[in-house]
């Protein structure tokens, strides 16, 4: 079809362009993502228009190849709803939960709450409008006023900001519901003072409550007319079926893989999994014993996370763990707060499913081992196995406990079976740029344990990975397999929340003395594992934790470790001396 009018130049022009493209598809292979289609959830506002409809989201999923190519399909919508799932949830089960009842053919039902925790709230019927979040509700918000002497900066500092700004917003609230400053925030870049802290509190334009009279009178019915003047009702509310995951954080934080999978999304399985069902009994030896839903019936699926303050790029950290973890599941003031705050209020209220054994986290987790191509023996405990043992044993101690929330502890990580085998694997910071061993440490360390397998003559095995050198399949596939997780401070020992549970199942994690961050201690404990901070030739652990500290040393290259003293670790815990 071109043989006629395509000139010399032009047919040039076509062959540079095509040669350009392939030398740019092949020097990006490298930083590709490792499957050919990665997807995101990105929000866009319209404006508003001229019959004042309450603005939609816009939810644009990307289908991208190598960089090449892309295909947008749009949704528009606003209130978002629970459904009728495979697993047989709708409307009438969630009304039981919120204590209400909703009308199906009204065009704007109430807002519903679910269940709450610190950080988390779990809303029926959230509503957008011009880029704020609406809470209906038949009661009239109320914030504190400073005028109010009882509401002076001598009794009430955290009403005002350090130059003196109001930021009593943050504490409106209605009857039944929470403040909004426990539900959001403006999702800025957060820094350690005070004005930072004082930036971060919510403001209007990110979360409002608003009465059911003022929200018909914004966006009730349109009543509008054809050309023969028959009149008519237009509904100014688009509807989002199925349940949303809104994630207020910004991108300083989604793009680490600690905070995106072992805060942000360890936090969404305990708040979610638990959200839906009532308490459990703390003598309930097998519902806290187990990783199956066979003890209960399964939450509603999620459809959707959207990062409401990040672009297509700002969730994926650099080594691709953010995405793979995520295809593979969904295709503090106490420790790190985003996860700990939802599990601990979880925990309290009795709802947290298979506390010992991170029952709660375990349909993730299995979903990650099937996508790495890990088999799940040894990993599915059924509870009520274990729960014969433990109530002949009197580990649980419910008897003496009644009416008190369940706990994770190491008496009840002791009733849990023996791996088949043990595996001790060495996360080897060696060649990273920040927090090494001392050399000679290090060599001494591997040898030590190394030696300390050779001569036990039994079922173990020492791995030594360095994960720039591994694929991602071939880490998770590590993790599963590990008993014991070695290794310095660092983003590689997230890898624990793919480790099996197990009766010696720990992580010992080393730190320049008196070194201590209580990320992956706080892990590996709301997992039912043990955790040891390792200075040098010292030990601590649970009752004994350090205090949070980061001496100057704590990033440095130099950072000391007793080989002997980490072998002699391993041996008694294996042993069942620790």
């Amino acid at each position: 079809m071109f043989r006629h009018s395509l000139s010399r130049r032009d047919a040039f022009l076509v062959l540079l362009g095509a040669s350009s493209m392939h030398l740019w598809s092949l020097l990006l292979r490298s930083v590709a993502p490792s499957s050919t289609e990665d997807f995101s959830a990105v929000t866009h506002l319209s404006q508003v228009n001229q019959l004042n409809q309450v603005n939609h989201v816009v939810e644009t999923f990307t289908t991208t190849a190598r960089f090449t190519a892309t295909a947008t399909v749009t949704q528009t919508a606003v209130q978002t709803q629970v459904v009728e799932s495979s697993e047989g949830w709708n409307y009438e089960e969630i009304d039981k939960i919120t204590g209400g009842k909703s009308d199906p053919t009204d065009p704007l039902p109430q807002s519903r709450l679910v269940a709450h925790a610190p950080g988390w709230t779990l809303v029926r019927n959230l509503y957008m409008s011009n880029d704020t979040l609406y809470i209906i509700t038949p009661e009239s918000p109320v914030t504190p006023s400073r005028s109010d002497p009882e509401n002076s900066r001598d009794r009430k500092p955290d009403y005002y900001g350090p130059h003196g700004e109001d930021l009593t917003y943050g504490y409106t609230k209605v009857n039944g519901w929470p403040e909004i400053r426990q539900m959001t925030s403006t999702g800025l870049s957060a820094v350690n003072s005070p004005e930072n802290i004082a930036i971060r509190e919510p403001l209007p334009q990110n979360l409002q409550y608003i009465t059911l009279e003022e929200a018909r009178k914004r966006w009730g019915d349109a009543i509008l007319k054809d050309e023969h003047g028959v009149e008519r009702k237009e509904s100014r509310v688009w509807v989002v079926q199925g349940n949303s995951l809104l994630f207020n954080d910004p991108s300083q934080f989604l793009r680490h893989y600690y905070h995106f999978v072992a805060e942000l999304f360890f936090g969404v399985q305990a708040f979610w999994n638990s959200a839906f069902f009532p308490a459990v009994e703390t003598s309930d030896s097998a519902f806290h014993f187990s990783t199956t839903t066979a003890q209960a019936r399964a939450p509603p699926p999620m459809h959707r996370a959207i990062f409401i303050h990040s672009n297509a790029d700002g969730w994926r950290d650099n080594p691709g763990f953010n995405s793979a973890s995520h295809r593979g599941h969904m295709c503090g003031s106490l420790t790190q707060r985003t996860a700990a705050e939802a599990w601990d209020s979880m925990r309290k209220a009795g709802k947290l499913r298979g506390i010992h054994v991170g029952g709660w986290w375990a349909p993730i987790r299995e979903a990650v081992w099937k996508f790495a191509g890990v088999s799940a023996h040894g990993g599915v405990l059924d509870g009520s196995q274990i729960a014969f043992s433990v109530d002949q044993t009197k580990v649980d101690g419910a008897a003496d406990k009644t009416g008190e929330p369940v706990d994770v502890g190491e008496e009840f990580q002791a009733a849990l079976p023996m791996p088949s085998e043990v595996v001790i694997t060495y996360i080897s910071r060696q060649s990273a740029r920040n927090r090494k061993l001392v050399k000679e440490d290090h060599d001494a360390m591997v040898e030590a344990v190394n030696e300390l397998v050779k001569r036990k003559n039994e079922e173990r095995e020492v791995v030594e990975t360095r994960a720039e050198h591994l694929t991602k399949d071939q880490q998770v596939q590590a993790a599963a397999r590990t008993t014991i997780l070695l290794g310095v401070h660092g983003n590689g020992l997230t890898h624990l929340v793919w480790m099996k549970p197990t009766k010696v199942s720990s992580v010992i994690e080393i730190f320049c003395p008196p070194g201590f961050a209580h990320d992956y201690w706080w892990t590996a404990k709301s997992l039912g594992m043990r955790h040891w901070a390792m200075w040098n030739d010292t030990a601590k652990t649970w009752p004994e934790k350090p205090d949070v500290n980061y001496p100057d040393c704590f990033q440095k290259n130099a950072i000391p470790v007793h080989g002997p003293s980490v072998a002699k670790l391993i041996e008694d815990r294996v042993a069942g001396k620790l």
